[in-house]
């Protein structure tokens, strides 16, 4: 059906994309140039093993995800709900909305990103918003929500969100955002583009790497904003229970609530060094070197 769709030019795919998440329960679909907006509600999603259970395809424009109920789910890279693919080039979507779901025990396996929402490279406007995420896992990083890969320029928001009990096997139990990996080791990572994490409660997440509430990695010089969130009873077995910061030139943090985060300190370094100092609060790494290369002197 798909083929057929290309091949009668009802829809494009990107160059060096796939031709789309075949094991995916609903398959968001468009043809380059379409304002069309797209809506997917009311509706209760369970029971996926492969593919996730949405999945967005690129061009697919203005798509608006409310008020479902997705709950039980295994997907390859998002559990949940996948705005594009990862580490496929640009997606080309623009102001996708994701609002009003409630997003439960989902997950990804081991070459997943996200457990629960993952929005990938040239994902543009995109709005996360009164959601309630909960109990979601990746075998990767990124449980709840995950923001990887570059946007193009347009703020991404992750607002009045209920982040709850997610969980991680590397970093960024209850939110991921993290640039995308240069061609290049020697270069530093292209960044995220600007993203706002606004007046949302992020509590009782576990990262098993750094970062059980938040993990804001190789995000450059773009504008990352952390603003008026509770963020409680976050747990590391490495540092930074509440949150881990690396390569972020123009981050705020400010008016949020950070208490009674922890760490259990038994994972990676401190399986070898346990006297290591440690942080159950927030941590900001030391940048890499490619990037604090590429910093004026």
């Amino acid at each position: 059906k798909m083929v057929g769709l290309i091949t009668g030019n009802s829809i494009t795919v990107r160059p060096g994309q796939p031709i789309g998440n075949i094991h995916a329960t609903l398959a968001v679909v468009a043809r380059e140039g379409s304002t069309l907006a797209s809506r997917i509600d009311a509706m209760t999603i369970q029971g996926a093993r492969i593919g996730g259970v949405i999945h967005v395809n690129s061009y697919a424009n203005n798509i608006e995800i409310s008020n479902n109920v997705i709950i039980n789910n295994i997907g390859a890279f998002s559990g949940g709900i996948s705005l594009g693919f990862p580490n496929h080039g640009d997606n080309l979507i623009n102001n996708p909305r994701i609002h009003h779901n409630r997003v439960i025990h989902n997950g990804s396996g081991e070459q997943g990103f996200t457990g629960g929402i993952g929005i990938f490279t040239a994902v543009n406007g995109s709005m996360i918003d009164h959601n309630l995420v909960c109990a979601n896992g990746s075998m990767s990083s990124g449980g709840g929500i995950g923001h990887f890969g570059r946007n193009q320029g347009t703020t991404a928001y992750i607002s009045h969100n209920d982040i709850l009990f997610n969980w991680a096997f590397t970093q960024g139990g209850g939110i991921l955002i993290q640039g995308p990996p240069p061609a290049n080791p020697a270069d530093p990572s292209a960044g995220s583009g600007p993203v706002t994490i606004d007046s949302n409660l992020i509590q009782g997440n576990f990262g098993n790497g750094d970062g059980g509430g938040i993990a804001a990695l190789h995000v450059g010089n773009d504008r990352i904003d952390v603003v008026n969130n509770m963020i409680v009873n976050n747990l590391t077995a490495e540092q930074g229970g509440a949150a881990v910061v690396q390569d972020a030139f123009n981050l705020t943090l400010m008016n949020n609530t950070i208490a009674k985060n922890n760490s259990t300190s038994t994972s990676g370094s401190f399986v070898l060094n346990p006297g290591a100092p440690h942080s159950a609060g927030l941590l900001i790494h030391r940048n890499t070197t490619p990037f604090q290369n590429s910093l004026p002197a």
